[in-house]
């Protein structure tokens, strides 16, 4: 299935997500208004960031690290983690089932 990852609009002041495809991968796009953010939690699943525009602060157990565009990170299993957009940001959520 063939999905195209721009067509997703920011909101001010706030963030949207959008499925683009699940079965044993779920992965979600979202934009982010620049200072928004989800806040610390945890995943079942071992995790892939890919920032597609702007730039985000992400951190997990407790340390951060500046993420750009086409720029990825690694979020493991059952680790806390929270994500920051430091501008308008796009990113690439990958969740492995």
């Amino acid at each position: 299935m063939k999905q195209s990852i721009g067509k997703i609009s920011f909101t001010k002041k706030g963030i949207t997500s959008k499925i683009l495809y699940s079965e044993r991968i779920n992965a979600t796009l979202f934009a982010f208004d620049s200072q928004q953010e989800l806040s610390t939690h945890e995943s079942a699943f071992p995790a892939l960031i890919q920032v597609l525009e702007g730039k985000m602060k992400i951190t997990i157990a407790g340390k951060s690290q500046t993420v750009g565009k086409k720029e990825l990170i690694y979020l493991p299993q059952k680790k806390p983690h929270a994500v920051k957009a430091l501008t308008k940001a796009k990113m690439l959520l990958i969740l492995a089932k």
